[in-house]
C-alpha cells in the first residue's frame, strides 16, 4: 500500500500542475538528440540510438522509459535531420508520457572545417495519459456517487496533448564540444486539471575527447540542467579501451553515481549502466538500470578511425 500511495501522490502532482523535470538520460552519449538537437547528423552518416531506462526497480509500480531516435547528415543541404519516439510509463500505465519529434540542425563550417557552428530547432507532439480509474487510495467510495475527487467534484482528464518546441546550439572545434539548449520554450499547456504550463528546461554542456593512442580514447563531460527551480550538475568520464571496450563513470549532484560498461565497433554499440542513488530514497528505490543499443552507417574512411563519442 505504501508503494502505491507514493505513485499516486506523484501522479496527482502531474494532474494539478506539471512540476516534474524532464526524463533524465544519464548516458548522454547514447541519447545525443535528447542532450541537444544540434547533434543531428553529427556522425556524418546515419545513426540509430535506442535507450531503455528502468528507474526504482525495487518499487512494485514500474517507472520505465523507452526511446528510439534516428538521425542523418544530408550533404546537399549541409544539415542534419532526426526523428524520435519516446514513451515513459509510471506505475504500469497509471501515467504515461508519449512524444514524437522531428529536429533539424544546420551545420555551418568555419576555419577550413575545423570549427562547426550548429543551430537547431525541434518540434514534437507530446501527450500525457492518465488511468483515472487506478487513482484510488483504498478507502471506501460513496456507494451512490462513487469516488469524490474534491469539493468541486472535478475529475481529471484522461489525456492531454499539445505541440512542443525546443532549440539548440552547438559549437565543435576539433575535439571540443560546447552546447546549449532550451527545451519547451513555448511552455505548452499539459495540465489534466486546469491550465498547467510545461516548465522550460535550460541546459549547458561541454565535452572534450583525448586520443591516447590508436586504440584508446578518453572523454570528459560536464552538464548543468535548470528546470522549474531545480538545478542538477552532471560530471562524467568515459573511455574506449582496446578499441572496443567502453567504460564510464558519472556523478549527478544530489542524486546518484552511475557506472557503465559496454562494447562498440565501427557500426554497433551496446552498453549497460547502473545508477546508485545516494539521496534519501537510497534505502527504498535501488537506483536505476539503463540499457542502450546503437547502430551507425558511415563511409569506410570514418569507420577506420577511433571516433569521438559525439561523432560515432
Amino acid at each position: 500500500m505504501g508503494t502505491k500511495c507514493i505513485f499516486l501522490i506523484i501522479s496527482l502532482g502531474f494532474i494539478t500542475r506539471v512540476f516534474a523535470q524532464d526524463i533524465p538520460f544519464e548516458n548522454t552519449n547514447q541519447a545525443l538528440i535528447s542532450l541537444n538537437p544540434s547533434f543531428a547528423g553529427s556522425n556524418g552518416g546515419i545513426r540509430v540510438q535506442n535507450y531503455y531506462r528502468n528507474q526504482w526497480p525495487n518499487l512494485s509500480g514500474s517507472y520505465v522509459t523507452y526511446q528510439t531516435c534516428t538521425d542523418a547528415y544530408l550533404k546537399k543541404i549541409r544539415g542534419g535531420l532526426s526523428v524520435f519516439a519516446l514513451e515513459d510509463d509510471q506505475a504500469r500505465g497509471m501515467l504515461k508520457t508519449q512524444q514524437l519529434g522531428l529536429s533539424y540542425a544546420q551545420h555551418i563550417s568555419e576555419l577550413g572545417g575545423k570549427l562547426k557552428i550548429i543551430p537547431s530547432i525541434q518540434i514534437s507532439y507530446i501527450q500525457f495519459k492518465m488511468d483515472v480509474n487506478s487513482l484510488t487510495f483504498g478507502g471506501m467510495p460513496n456507494t451512490r456517487f462513487g469516488f469524490v475527487w474534491s469539493n468541486s467534484n472535478t475529475i481529471p482528464a484522461s489525456s492531454k496533448s499539445n505541440l512542443d518546441f525546443s532549440t539548440g546550439l552547438l559549437a565543435n572545434y576539433k575535439d571540443f564540444f560546447v552546447g546549449a539548449t532550451v527545451k519547451h520554450f513555448t511552455q505548452p499547456d499539459m495540465g489534466l486539471i486546469g491550465v498547467s504550463r510545461y516548465p522550460a528546461l535550460y541546459r549547458v554542456h561541454a565535452s572534450y575527447n583525448k586520443k591516447i593512442n590508436t586504440k584508446t580514447l578518453l572523454q570528459f563531460f560536464w552538464m548543468i540542467n535548470v528546470q522549474n527551480h531545480f538545478t542538477q550538475v552532471q560530471l562524467s568520464s568515459n573511455a574506449v579501451l582496446l578499441n572496443h571496450l567502453v567504460l564510464g563513470l558519472s556523478y549527478l549532484s544530489g542524486d546518484a553515481i552511475m557506472t557503465s560498461a559496454g562494447y562498440r565497433n565501427s557500426n554497433v554499440s551496446i552498453q549497460m549502466a547502473y545508477s546508485a542513488v545516494h539521496n534519501k530514497l537510497a534505502g527504498n528505490t535501488a537506483g536505476s538500470w539503463t540499457a542502450t543499443f546503437s547502430f551507425n552507417l558511415r563511409n569506410k574512411e570514418l569507420r577506420k578511425e577511433l571516433t569521438n563519442f559525439e561523432n560515432w
